[in-house]
């Protein structure tokens, strides 16, 4: 690679050295080459990076600790390998925002069932609370057994409803099964 020098000569309008002040150094000069001038703004542009990231990664460890205090179940390390959550710490959301926006729909569902307003039945299945008493009370007026055929027709909702809703009515001791498909309300 063919390198340019740049030559730091001395201004055009400072008076000249005299010519046995600049004997015993015989160059006036300091040569600089574009390479190394990349290379000095790299280590300076790396060094800046390397503060900034240690900075953040001081700020994401304090706010850690703040939503910790606050929210047990946070693990940070835990959260550094969702891809989502580190996205929107390097876009600049503070940590708490970040976990919160993520898990918005499991805090709801936490908050409602400390408030009594749902019922968790089953993975991904809510309903209000008193949503088994009710169900209990229309599944006996069913012929006994009942298939969860006959009870998802009957109460009008979907076989991803019923099922943990059926089970989750043995689990209470409010039914039981009979035989392979067959349900009975107690």
């Amino acid at each position: 690679m063919n390198e340019t020098n740049l030559s730091a000569a001395p201004e055009q309008g400072a008076p000249a050295a005299a010519p046995e002040a600049a004997a015993p150094h015989e160059a006036t000069e300091e040569t600089v080459t574009v390479g190394a001038l990349r290379g000095a703004i790299e280590r300076r542009n790396a060094q800046r990076a390397r503060r900034a990231a240690e900075e953040a990664a001081a700020r994401w460890s304090r706010e850690a600790d703040e939503l910790t205090a606050q929210c047990p179940d946070f693990d940070l390390g835990a959260a550094l390998n969702d891809t989502q959550f580190c996205a929107l710490l390097r876009a600049g959301v503070d940590v708490r925002t970040a976990w919160s926006a993520l898990h918005a729909q499991a805090l709801l569902e936490a908050a409602c069932v400390r408030a009594g307003l749902l019922s968790r039945i089953g993975p991904g299945v809510w309903l209000g609370p008193d949503a088994t008493e009710a169900a209990v009370a229309e599944l006996r007026r069913l012929p006994q057994p009942f298939t969860p055929s006959t009870a998802r027709t009957h109460l009008g909702t979907s076989r991803r409803v019923v099922m943990p809703l059926l089970e989750k009515l043995a689990e209470e001791g409010l039914s039981r099964r009979v035989g392979d498909d067959g349900h009975v309300v107690d």
